[in-house]
């Protein structure tokens, strides 16, 4: 199975009519905003699918160049629950964005990051139009926009924290997960909780 390459037919498939449900779910209607998702069927029924490498619209040589890349993420969205599951793989896994940064910003809701990611898209093409040179191109940036990580799949089940341990801090969508995540961070940078012990201080 190659998820990008499943998303990227499935994008090409899009009919106006699916185009404009994507437009309604995620408030914005520009192509580039839009470009990372597709609604994609799946055993469940259809989904909003995201691919986090996806096609680079803004320069034409690029985008003639592109080619789906099969080790690429793409994300499965079920618009009713907010749950996201990584296409082809069991369990729970760390997706999004590569760049480093000092605050990390964490979705566990799909349609937040959605949401989130359309509007960051559409702010970049609102700043290129603003700062418009004749004759110079747009760039696609290298983040392709991603406003943070994802959780795909159960939040217990991810393994692989390291990327957001070398932050400063991390900017969770949901509160209530907030003391869960400190506690999974906590165990996987290795510190250790501390308790009072009371034959200790009786020694003592």
């Amino acid at each position: 199975m190659n998820a990008a390459r499943d998303w990227r037919a499935a994008s090409l498939r899009q009919s106006p009519a699916d185009r404009q449900k994507i437009a309604d779910a995620l408030g914005v209607a520009h192509p580039y905003a839009l470009a990372p998702f597709a609604i994609m069927q799946t055993e469940r029924g259809p989904r909003l699918a995201a691919a986090l490498s996806p096609p680079p619209l803004l320069d034409a040589e690029a985008l003639i160049a592109w080619d789906a890349d099969p080790d690429s993420d793409v994300i499965e969205i079920d618009w009713r629950t907010g749950a996201m599951t990584l296409v082809g793989e069991p369990g729970g896994w760390l997706c999004g964005d590569p760049t480093p940064r000092q605050a990390m910003r964490l979705f566990t809701d799909g349609r937040t990051f959605a949401r989130v990611w359309a509007a960051n898209r559409m702010a970049h093409v609102d700043r290129h139009r603003a700062d418009r040179v004749p004759g110079l191109l747009a760039s696609d940036p290298p983040d392709a926009c991603l406003p943070g990580f994802v959780i795909a799949g159960r939040l217990h089940a991810v393994t692989r924290w390291s990327p957001l341990l070398r932050a400063g801090s991390v900017i969770l969508d949901s509160p209530a997960l907030v003391r869960t995540l400190d506690r999974l961070l906590t165990r996987a940078a290795g510190v250790p909780s501390v308790t009072a012990g009371a034959h200790l201080q009786k020694v003592a």
